[in-house]
């Protein structure tokens, strides 16, 4: 998550200092409504569907059942072709969960309006 920041600027410097705070709206409650843009929905159906062809993939390979109860796949150029497939497709599913954790999100406001600041810490200059 991205720390709030407080720039105050004159004719002579620029201080921008590190808050721990929270935004409240006119009325004092916590936050304040906005559209939230994110391209979330579009890695998680990525993901999914590459998560559950990949489990598709592995249900169609063949397995025989050997005299300990164990279940075996079957060998042959038709399973190697599945677990390759299986394969990549867990490998893809797996790089699109790694891009939904960095996905930015940002929230669009429609202003002007006054908001209340509630700094939580002591303020810390940037450096």
């Amino acid at each position: 998550t991205r720390q709030p920041q407080l720039t105050l600027k004159n004719e002579i410097c620029v201080l921008t200092l590190h808050l721990a705070a929270s935004a409240l709206d006119e009325k004092g409650i916590l936050g304040i409504e906005g559209k939230l843009i994110s391209g979330e929905e579009k890695y998680f159906a990525a993901e999914f569907l590459a998560a559950a062809a990949s489990g598709y993939a592995d249900s169609t390979i063949q397995r025989d059942q050997n005299l300990q109860g164990n279940y075996v796949e079957k060998p042959g150029t038709d399973t190697y072709a599945k677990k390759a497939l299986t394969s990549a497709l867990s490998k893809t599913a797996d790089r699109f969960g790694e891009k939904l954790k960095s996905v930015p999100e940002y929230a669009v406001l429609e202003g002007p309006f006054d908001i209340q600041v509630l700094i939580t810490e002591e303020p810390k200059l940037n450096q």
